[in-house]
């Protein structure tokens, strides 16, 4: 009975995760340029893409120098120790997938009909949940259109 509960615990966490996962576009990833190519990006989508890049990798830059200082100068003697360093290096690994998540949906935003249904069949071929645009103007992020 134990087994037949593990089991289907296992299974659960397996394959939930893929079912409820975000479809990120990967903005500020090595695959700009298949992402101007997949969805057909205008001049304009194009800019914008660069400069949102730009700024993810400006805003993700400072997380991950955070990142290594925490690494770097955190106490990991005891096993607490090692644990509080976990939970802090996860907050900040959860604060760069945010930033960019939210550049994706920004980019999101600038797509037309075609170009949001394709990124729709995409995710559903990849059992992803697709996200909702952002308003384009970027939803008070700050960054300049």
């Amino acid at each position: 009975m134990i087994r037949r509960f593990l089991t289907t615990l296992l299974l659960t966490f397996c394959l939930f995760p893929a079912v409820s996962q975000e479809c990120a576009l990967g903005v500020g990833g090595k695959d700009t340029e298949l992402i101007v190519l997949v969805f057909q990006l205008n001049d304009a989508q194009q800019e914008k893409l660069n400069r949102w890049t730009e700024a993810l990798e400006t805003e993700n830059a400072e997380l991950q120098a955070r990142a290594r200082d925490l690494l770097n100068t955190h106490p990991q003697e005891t096993t607490e120790e090692v644990e509080v360093l976990g939970t802090k290096y996860r907050e900040i690994k959860e604060m760069m997938l945010a930033n960019s998540l939210r550049y994706d949906r920004m980019l999101l935003g600038t797509f037309n009909e075609l170009q949001y249904q394709r990124y729709v069949e995409l995710c559903q071929e990849v059992m992803r949940a697709p996200m909702a645009p952002a308003a384009e103007s970027g939803g008070g992020s700050g960054v300049p259109e």
